[in-house]
């Protein structure tokens, strides 16, 4: 008899020892992988339901201040691009005329349609990125592909060639926006930044650097095509 049973990897065959040994990392990483992708996606749910709770408790409570930037309010756009989950834009600024369908996109998502971009850019070097694919659930532009988000921008800037001119508020312009903001930037005709104080200005030309480079900031910012604007301060309705 013996003193313990056997299991697992000491009853396979010498042979598949060795097979097990040389892989088992490897295995190990793929499963810790596939326990983060679900850890994210549960993540995201209890995100997405504390914002609908949130914008839920907002519309009911008649005490919550309800204010407006007026650089927003008092400006035309016909299109919306958000990286907001909620309908924040739509609520507070288009006075019950919503946006079509055609004319907006929430590239990060909506709340109440289970698709919430939570992510990071790439970060590898350019030689990687196609070749490295092991963690691309977690990378933005894998989660846009994966939800269908993010493909309304670019057509709007073809069909309207040099004659779109770009208003940005309330983003930090961070680096893992990268790829879409370096884009928008470059087909443009112009691009207006806005920034709450001068700290976020600080901030918001040290991300734009990473995502267009010094030189080119320094060309845009120089001849107008990128301006930053103070936004102000808001104003209740």
């Amino acid at each position: 008899m013996y003193e313990k049973p056997l299991h697992g990897i000491e009853l396979l065959p010498e042979a598949f020892k060795k097979i097990y040994e040389k892989n088992k990392n490897e295995v190990f990483r793929e499963q810790s992988i596939k326990t983060l992708e679900e850890n994210l996606k549960q993540f995201a749910l209890a995100l997405e339901f504390y914002l609908i709770v949130l914008d839920n408790i907002f519309d009911v409570y008649e005490g919550f201040p309800k204010v407006r930037y007026p650089v927003v309010s008092n400006g035309e756009f016909g299109k919306l691009l958000s990286f907001n989950y909620t309908h924040t834009y739509e609520q507070y600024y288009c006075d019950g005329a919503p946006l079509g369908d055609n004319d907006k996109e929430y590239i990060h998502g909506e709340c109440r349609k289970n698709n919430l971009i939570l992510g990071i850019d790439d970060g590898l070097a350019e030689d990687e990125k196609d070749e490295k694919v092991l963690c691309i659930a977690f990378k933005k532009y894998f989660q846009r592909i994966f939800y269908r988000t993010g493909m309304k921008y670019k057509k709007w800037f073809s069909n309207t060639k040099d004659e779109c001119e770009v208003f940005i508020f309330g983003h930090s312009l961070d680096v893992t926006d990268k790829d879409v903001l370096a884009y928008i930037i470059k087909h443009a005709k112009k691009v207006t930044v806005f920034y709450r104080d001068e700290n976020s200005h600080r901030k918001q030309i040290m991300n734009l650097v990473k995502i267009v480079g010094r030189d080119n900031l320094i060309k845009w910012t120089g001849n107008g095509h990128v301006e930053f604007r103070e936004q102000g301060e808001p104003q209740k309705v």
